[in-house]
């Protein structure tokens, strides 16, 4: 009856490493700030173009992904949302595109908590802005506000602004995570009360 026991213990421990997530480490790359140049400022007089047309794709937080055997792959990204905000650079007489730093102030709505905006002009190394918030996969809030992002030159000249909504659903929670630990936990002692049954029928013999 022990070895039994032990039999339990050893697959309810198999089981609890079966389905716990393997942890993966999360990168987000964020917007940096543009520095103006000094040189430009009372050179460069005429404010910049605005941006080009403008696409947003939000990401809500998600749970770990299930790999088909009621586990998951966590990443330190998990309830964490991503808000990519992309268009083509505002066009100036002087400043690069690369080189162009956006303001981006809200004008509608509340932002999610999580997210700040700068003062100062940002942009994403490759282009367009990129912001990121804690957001739980169980209980999402609906998401509704509206910014303003406004091109600004390395002389410090404001372009006109260009408003974009931002809106997304939330959920309801949701359960069942554990679901598939249970039953895979309540299979492995299953296999093993048989096992040990079957050992005290051949030991009678």
């Amino acid at each position: 009856m022990h070895a039994l026991t032990q039999s339990i213990a050893t697959a309810a421990a198999v089981a609890a490493l079966l389905v716990a997530p393997a942890a993966f480490a999360c990168s987000i790359v964020g917007n940096e700030s543009v520095t103006p140049d000094p040189a430009e400022v009372g050179v460069d007089i005429a404010a910049p173009a605005a941006l080009g047309p403008v696409t947003v794709n939000l990401n809500r937080g998600t749970r770990p992904e299930a790999d088909g055997c009621g586990g998951g792959a966590a990443t330190s990204c998990d309830d964490i949302a991503i808000l990519d905000i992309s268009f083509d650079d505002a066009i100036d007489d002087r400043t690069p595109a690369e080189r162009m730093g956006y303001v981006v102030r809200l004008v509608a709505g509340s932002l999610p908590t999580g997210i700040t905006l700068s003062d100062e002009p940002v942009r994403l190394p490759g282009g367009g802005l990129v912001y990121s918030f804690g957001d739980n996969s169980e209980d999402q809030d609906d998401i509704d506000f509206t910014v303003s992002i406004t091109p600004v030159d390395l002389a410090g000249n404001e372009g006109p602004g260009t408003e974009v909504r931002i809106r997304a659903a939330g959920n309801s929670a949701c359960s069942g995570g554990s679901t598939s630990a249970l039953t895979l936990l309540l299979w492995f002692g299953a296999a093993m009360l048989t096992i040990g049954h079957q050992a005290r029928r051949i030991a009678r013999v």
